[in-house]
């Protein structure tokens, strides 16, 4: 018969005392407020990736539509276009560039199944509608945004509880003008300043950006704040503050080439 040893009963099993385990916790807390950080801006930066990736993608949409189109961007709209206020805008577009503009939007916006509106219009040069969806979609919070000198730049929405992919069927923001007045694909004299598509929201990918939506989103009218990714119209896409946005959009493309027109009339004295 095996000998069978027996322990003397006043060994103690090993475990942790309650400081011991209180230590451990203050320690993984101490971590866990380290590392949470960030894991956030970890996810920010994916979510900025996918959305680069995808506007990459739809601007090489556009330059394969541009190819069989004689060169010239699509004419499609943009989500502000959704609504009868939205096209009411258009009624001022400078009839120098775009006569029928008004009428041109109308007529697009009643087409059936959105047909008229630009991720539609690419749709056959897109693999699928998730490219116009922006992972750090938000949401829209503001209704208007205004320029240094207190004119309207830009007209925004609220979509409250929704992304503005879920409202409009998209999160990027399209040039709209350049399908009207038929600007074609290297027109500008500098493609790689001219905005063609961007973020509808510049919060959506900073480190002001929340996770919630609703009244409670940080940062919605500091546009200082602000950083869109912006597809430019040599094809390169890149996270751009606020004012290089605005400088972009009102220095290179139609208005700007019709500002710059304005000018040279009225200093050779053809405009009275």
């Amino acid at each position: 018969m095996p000998h069978m040893h027996s322990f003397p009963s006043n060994v103690r099993r090993a475990g942790f005392t309650l400081i011991e385990l209180l230590v451990v916790i203050a320690i993984i807390a101490i971590l866990a407020g380290l590392l949470f950080p960030v894991f956030a801006s970890v996810r920010t930066s994916a979510r900025s990736s996918v959305c680069q990736s995808n506007l990459k993608q739809i601007g090489t949409a556009i330059q394969a539509y541009a190819q069989d189109w004689d060169g010239v961007y699509p004419l499609g709209l943009d989500f502000a276009d959704s609504s009868p206020k939205g096209r009411e805008g258009w009624r001022d577009f400078p009839v120098d560039l775009a006569p029928n503009a008004h009428a041109t939007v109308e007529e697009l916006a009643d087409l059936p199944n959105r047909a008229g509106f630009i991720d539609q219009v690419l749709k056959g040069y897109t693999k699928t509608q998730e490219l116009w969806k922006c992972p750090g979609d938000i949401g829209l919070h503001y209704q208007t945004i205004l320029d240094d000198d207190g004119s309207i730049f830009f007209h925004g929405d609220v979509t409250n509880d929704e992304s503005a992919y879920d409202v409009y069927h998209m999160s990027y923001g399209y040039r709209t003008e350049l399908g009207l007045v038929g600007w074609t694909v290297d027109q500008a004299k500098s493609v790689a300043d001219m905005v063609v598509l961007s973020d509808m929201a510049g919060y959506w990918h900073t480190r002001y950006q929340r996770a919630s939506r609703g009244k409670d989103v940080a940062d919605t009218s500091d546009t200082a704040k602000w950083a869109l990714n912006v597809l430019y119209a040599d094809g390169h896409v890149k996270s751009t503050p606020w004012k290089a946005y605005t400088k972009s959009w009102t220095e290179v493309g139609p208005y700007a080439e019709w500002y710059q027109q304005q000018a040279s009339d009225q200093g050779s004295g053809r405009l009275r």
